[in-house]
């Protein structure tokens, strides 16, 4: 019930509903008497996460992440070779992003 509350509120906030729920999950975790249980980081980063990133590659703007990319290169944060090497690995060259459009 509470996932298709919450899946309705991402929606309407126009957030990705991982993140939704992540900070869903943060305020549950601060209300005073619900027990808290104990989880091994190694079930956290091998359960949880891998949904979580796979669900948010899907909604993820390639062109904004380019986008991204270019600006820190201006501002210095990562070299031009470093740049190159991410548009050949991930194909983000203006062609294909063209193609691309819906």
């Amino acid at each position: 019930m509470l996932l298709v509350v919450f899946g309705a509120a991402s929606r309407r906030l126009r957030m990705p509903y991982p993140i939704v729920l992540v900070l869903a999950g943060l305020a549950v975790s601060l209300v005073p008497g619900i027990p808290r249980p104990e989880l091994e980081p190694d079930v956290v980063f091998l359960v949880f996460l891998p949904p979580l990133l796979y669900a948010g590659a899907w909604h993820t703007s390639w062109r904004v992440e380019r986008e991204t990319a270019i600006r820190l290169r201006d501002e210095h944060r990562i070299s031009d070779d470093v740049l190159r090497q991410l548009e050949r690995e991930l194909d983000l060259t203006e062609a294909r992003l063209e193609q691309a459009r819906p």
